[in-house]
């Protein structure tokens, strides 16, 4: 039986319809340094304060993340904790429509990227400063 309160809900409803969700835009970082990585996540989050950043340490349970989760940028370390190669996800991510996708290293891998056709994805060297950090990540989280 409908009641004067459940007729004006109604009506609130009809004037004020719910706002449609809004989608975050999400990061996975993938690096085996635990400190790396929270200083990419406070720096990630300077310039995209509503940026949800998903960290992990192998590419296992990256793989696992991507499975599950669309990201719009995947930064991975070159060589990960047991030999892993942060390579390997690049073309997970092709796969997966990842809007982009990044390699940080501190190994002088730019040959190696281009024996495994991953020549064109931008690549953060290690060590790098907060700023060089900043202005690798701008343009990437920019990225529609």
């Amino acid at each position: 039986m409908p009641t004067a309160r459940s007729g004006a809900e109604r009506s609130r409803r009809t004037l004020f319809p719910p706002l449609p969700r809004v989608q975050r835009p999400r990061l996975l970082l993938v690096e085996d340094d635990a400190d790396l990585a929270a200083h990419m996540e406070r720096i990630a989050h300077s310039l995209v304060p509503a940026l949800t950043v998903d960290r992990t340490t192998s590419v296992v349970e990256a793989k696992a993340l991507l499975e599950v989760r669309d990201y719009a940028l995947v930064v991975a370390d070159y060589l990960l904790e047991g030999r892993e190669s942060g390579i390997t996800l690049h073309a997970v991510c092709d796969d997966r429509s990842v809007t982009q996708f990044a390699l940080m290293s501190a190994f002088a891998v730019r040959d190696v990227l281009e024996n495994d056709g991953a020549a064109a994805c931008p690549f953060l060297p290690k060590p790098f400063t907060t700023a060089q950090c900043r202005e690798f990540l701008r343009p990437l989280l920019a990225a529609p």
